[in-house]
């Protein structure tokens, strides 16, 4: 698959022979192997063109095309492990070959080694700048470290070079989405597709795009494409009955499964009723950490963990797939918690999550370091919750202002009990704040400028239709989360000076 970022099966051009000096031409026998070689790889044959290469470069190790190829095949064949060694050895001894410093640069990013590998694709380009292939892959590995403006230059240097470059216009789709111009976004996931109507990242992005700005119809329709990309690979599975767009119900057991994170799951839930009133009996399979909250909630007619969903079932949809079909709901609260945790008397008592998952891709981006929450720690009057999950929930006992602690908690549901004890949120964007705000408590979310979820993107003065109780807070520069902090301080500091809510 990395090597295929490169060359396309059907394009030689990095595997052509190349002229040779009458000092340096390898005999006759050398030309019948390497014909044959070739005849296999473009025949379609690459494993065994693979073998042939390899025994090539066994026998003529000095020759630089043929040294290449076997490498770049290891790569697509047996994969970056094997194959970056090879690669390595390669470029040591040939070091003038575009080609395999950018088959190394793909090796290296599979394996990990970002470092290396902008080292090696930016070696690539400077050897060879007028192939786009090689300049998609180094864009595709600036959109990998977070850095959309670059990603997009070299993108937009691919398509310079190839105006048929759809995957490089897919990439310059998906870091326009991921810089906020969701416009732009569109513009470019339009052109991919118009070059190649199956280009799947293509039609994500553009159904993210129209999302953002708040075309919903188009914007579900081109999200499906969501299955035949990377981004649902986790989700696959085999579930029971027929995948539902639409038949009516006529009291068939319907399974809505969900797909995503755990705030995907919480914000999509409240479409279970909606198929319910289609005439459905409906169970929502979900992460096991959200059943028994979800089931509390009555939005369905069981809520089940994944590997509990009947095997009977007539009908099965994805969670995020339910909007295309059902009305989209309204901002009211729907969920609830049995009881509130115990709390302090005195004073307004408001919840902090400053961290997401480490795993996130934007994780640099929307969590946030404890200390910068000082100056609204430090508004008098309050008494502060951390809701904070995770590896960075302990750092509360290092806060600049006391903070609760969050306790152990074994799911949601004794989450939402702690959630309720509070009179207000504060978050990043994570599944707390669907969660809080799901169940009616105001809510801060605080969204970064990059990398912005297009959930976010709609809302309006701060008011997103997702939720009554949220208020959406965008950082308006990269990297500034002091300037957003400070505003939000004073103006929580104004409602406690009011004698109201904060």
């Amino acid at each position: 698959m990395a090597a295929r970022l490169l060359w396309e099966a059907g394009s030689m051009s990095a595997f052509a022979p190349s002229p040779t000096t009458s000092s340096d031409r390898p005999p006759a026998n050398f030309a019948r192997a390497e014909a044959a070689a070739l005849a296999l790889l473009r025949s379609g044959r690459r494993r065994d063109a693979h073998v042939a290469f390899v025994e090539l470069a066994s026998r003529w190790p000095d020759v630089e095309r043929v040294a290449t190829t076997a490498a770049v095949l290891t790569l697509e064949e047996t994969g970056a492990v094997a194959a970056r060694p090879e690669l390595e050895r390669v470029v040591v001894r040939f070091p003038s070959s575009a080609t395999a410093w950018g088959a190394l640069g793909q090796a290296a990013a599979a394996t990990g080694d970002r470092v290396a590998a902008r080292e090696a694709l930016t070696r690539a380009v400077s050897l060879d700048g007028a192939d786009a292939r090689l300049w998609f892959a180094l864009g595709r590995l600036r959109f990998m470290d977070g850095d959309a403006v670059a990603a997009d230059e070299a993108f937009a240097k691919a398509v310079a070079l190839d105006d048929r470059a759809a995957a490089a216009m897919a990439g310059r789709a998906a870091a326009a989405n991921w810089l906020g111009d969701w416009v732009t976004g569109e513009r470019h996931a339009r052109a991919a597709l118009a070059v190649d109507p199956a280009d799947a990242d293509a039609e994500l992005n553009l159904g993210v795009a129209c999302l953002a700005q708040g075309r919903w119809e188009a914007g579900w329709r081109h999200y499906e494409a969501r299955w035949r990309t990377a981004l649902a690979a986790g989700a696959r599975h085999r579930w029971p009955g027929r995948r539902w767009r639409g038949e009516p119900g006529d009291g068939a057991t319907l399974v809505v499964h969900a797909e995503q994170g755990f705030g995907d799951t919480i914000q999509f839930a409240r479409l279970a009723p909606s198929a319910r009133a289609l005439g459905f009996r409906v169970v929502l399979a979900v992460q096991a950490p959200l059943v028994r909250l979800l089931d509390r909630a009555a939005l369905a007619d069981a809520v089940v963990p994944f590997d509990a969903a009947p095997a009977d079932a007539a009908w099965h949809v994805p969670l995020l797939s339910l909007p295309r079909f059902v009305p989209p709901g309204d901002g009211r609260p729907y969920l609830s918690c049995d009881h509130a945790a115990a709390r302090p008397a005195r004073g307004p008592r408001l919840g902090l999550v400053w961290a997401g998952s480490g795993t996130h891709a934007n994780d640099a981006r929307r969590s946030i370091p404890l200390e910068a929450f000082a100056p609204m720690l430090a508004v008098p009057g309050l008494t502060w919750q951390s809701l904070q999950h995770g590896a960075r929930a302990a750092e509360s006992g290092r806060a600049p202002w006391p903070i609760t602690p969050m306790p152990d908690v074994a799911d949601f549901a004794e989450t939402a009990a702690i959630v309720a004890s509070c009179d207000a949120v504060v978050t990043v964007d994570t599944a707390v704040a669907h969660l809080a705000a799901a169940m009616g408590i105001p809510t801060w979310v605080l969204v970064p400028a990059m990398g912005r979820d297009w959930r976010w993107a709609t809302a309006t003065g701060g008011r997103t239709a997702w939720y009554d109780a949220a208020r959406v807070v965008t950082q308006r520069r990269d990297g500034d989360w002091a300037t957003p902090i400070a505003a939000l301080a004073a103006a929580i500091g104004r409602g406690i000076a009011r004698g109201g809510a904060p």
